[in-house]
């Protein structure tokens, strides 16, 4: 027994001290702590071209559109910018009693309200799509949608109201009052609720009614395909000669004779009391909906982000910034960035949103600079020039005959801009004036590293260099477009062009280097020397280490035109169609 105890007990020590030695070293959190994995950055979407389908103003400067994937924006008089809806699924229609209570419907059931300072969702709790939503109050609302849906809101909880024989998709609702309610939808479908009960109305329609809206009890119009309209007298319901064949999505007005209905292909309609007559505008996109601000202030919305405002006596467009092809961005500091192209499409990032600056101008932006401080200069076509003094965009005089592709400037606050056969501008802190080039070859990019030394690139290989006062022809490594240019330093400095060209100073010379593309690069930015972006044609987006350029994974096909950030890891590239991506290890 002895010798078998001697044999067993070191056996039955380190059996008893392997628990305790795990446990200490579970337990020393200073000597091994958890590191949790790196995120890698990758590229991310901000943005998509967006497809209204509703649109809801309480007051000239308190408006809302909304539409596909979520998308939720609010003019606030001076602004258009995009609320956090807190939902992808389509928005189909809006309601509000009071800036503090509006209601949006849309797919899948969806159902959120808006209480003045965030979007909560209230939904009932079904699948099927709603799409259109009215009320007499915030305590009396109802929503209608496919499969003959219809559901009550008390302002608080959602009721299905189930109509025996009633399963077709229904697209209106409008109201005079709470005991007089109209509905409408496909097949020509018409249901009334008179307080106490709903039942079918024998109308004229024969096909989808889309949309429905009265001035009264005894005056209501109903719209929907093929240019089809019916109006109710108070007795009955009798067809209209519309003048379109074209399918009518919305209707609104402020009273008998001043309605508007949209239509497809940009077109409107419009009712004066006795007879229907066509309204063209600007666009040929599908509008979705129509909302009244007053008698001489309507607003529009549709397809590809259009908004269109009518002001008593035209439409107008207002370009969705997101939905245009977007030409240069710039950024200060993180999340303060500006993006700017076609048609005056201008956005600034807040808060990790993009918003839409309207009204700054028609013409066409082409790039953004920003001085140290509160002010952005923004270019384009035309003589444009705008500043942003920090409280409002301000127009600089600028020859009309001045048409710059590019802007840079320095921290002294000078700023130089390069342009067409051969336009150079330079702003020294209190006018801008021009430079002589020496060239009449389209400029296309711009790069200052000081104020004495500054470069140019542009058309057949064009390369010019600011220095001891005069621009320099430093032409000859290249015959291809360059259209961007960046440097780290006054000795390591990129230009990019066509077919994938890139080339490089290293303070003595260019030289050319090895791409591994062949697609049109647009725009070239890095934060040093081994961290340079270039991005171009067909979503392409290059990148340097200090070693090669190598290709990051593609997430869009839209062209890319301008790139710019703040660092390693807060980077923005914007092109068509209103593409904005983000590279971020977020």
């Amino acid at each position: 027994m002895t010798a078998n105890t001697e044999v067993y007990r070191p056996r039955l020590l380190i059996v008893f001290l392997l628990p305790l030695l795990f446990l200490a070293a579970c337990s020393d959190s200073t000597t091994n702590p958890f590191t949790p994995p790196e995120v890698e950055p990758s590229w991310s979407f901000m943005t998509h071209s967006r497809n209204f389908r509703s649109i809801w103003s309480f007051s000239a400067d308190d408006i809302y559109a909304a539409g596909e994937k979520g998308v939720i924006i609010h003019f606030t008089g001076s602004i258009w910018e995009t609320m956090k809806s807190g939902t992808t699924l389509p928005v189909e229609a809006m309601w509000g009693s009071s800036p503090d209570n509006l209601i949006a419907v849309g797919g899948s059931g969806l159902a959120i309200r808006w209480d003045g300072s965030e979007w909560k969702n209230i939904s009932p709790g079904i699948s099927n799509d709603l799409n259109a939503i009215w009320g007499s109050s915030p305590e009396n609302v109802y929503a209608v949608g496919d499969n003959g849906t219809i559901i009550h809101y008390d302002g608080s909880s959602w009721k299905n109201i189930l109509l025996e024989g009633l399963s077709a998709d229904l697209y209106g609702i409008w109201g005079s009052s709470a005991e007089d309610i109209h509905v409408v939808g496909d097949y020509g479908t018409i249901y009334h609720y008179n307080g106490i009960a709903w039942s079918p109305r024998e109308g004229a329609a024969q096909r989808m009614l889309r949309a429905v809206w009265g001035s009264g009890a005894s005056d209501i119009h109903a719209v929907g395909l093929y240019g089809q309209i019916v109006h109710f007298n108070g007795e009955g319901w009798t067809g209209v000669d519309s003048g379109t064949y074209e399918d009518i999505t919305s209707i609104a007005g402020t009273g008998p004779d001043n309605i508007f209905a949209s239509c497809d292909h940009g077109i409107l309609l419009r009712f004066n009391g006795i007879s229907w007559s066509t309204v063209y505008s600007t666009i040929t996109e599908k509008l979705h909906g129509i909302t009244a601000v007053s008698e001489e202030e309507f607003y529009a919305a549709g397809y590809l982000g259009t908004v269109l405002h009518y002001t008593g006596s035209l439409w107008g467009e207002i370009p969705d910034a997101f939905s245009q092809h977007l030409f240069s961005i710039w950024a200060g500091a993180e999340d303060q960035a500006y993006a700017a192209g076609m048609k005056g499409a201008l956005l600034s990032l807040d808060d990790g949103r993009w918003n839409m600056i309207p009204n700054t101008t028609v013409n066409s932006l082409n790039a953004v600079w920003g001085n140290p401080g509160d002010e952005v200069y923004i270019t384009g076509f035309g003589g444009t020039m705008i500043r942003y003094d920090g409280l409002e965009w301000i127009s600089e005089p600028v020859s009309d005959q001045i048409e710059l592709n590019s802007l840079s400037g320095t921290y002294s606050g000078e700023i130089f801009g390069a342009g067409w056969f051969g336009q150079i501008m330079h702003y020294d802190g209190l006018s801008w004036n021009g430079m002589d080039s020496g060239t009449e070859a389209i400029l296309r990019g711009i790069w200052a590293a000081s104020p004495d030394d500054v470069w140019a690139v542009g058309s057949l290989g064009k390369i010019l260099h600011y220095t001891n006062g005069e621009w320099i022809d430093m032409s000859g490594v290249t015959d291809f477009l360059l259209c961007g240019i960046w440097g780290s330093a006054w000795n390591n400095i990129f230009a990019v062009g066509y077919l994938g060209e890139i080339i490089h100073y290293n303070g003595v010379e260019w030289s050319r280097m090895e791409s591994n593309t062949n697609r049109q690069l647009y725009a070239v930015w890095g934060t040093a020397w081994n961290d340079v972006f270039a991005v171009g044609q067909e979503g392409v987006i290059m990148h340097y280490d200090g070693s090669e350029w190598q290709a990051h994974h593609r997430i869009t096909a839209a062209t890319l035109r301008s790139v710019w950030g703040t660092g390693p890891e807060d980077v923005y590239a914007v092109g068509s169609n209103g593409t904005i991506l983000h590279y971020s290890a977020e």
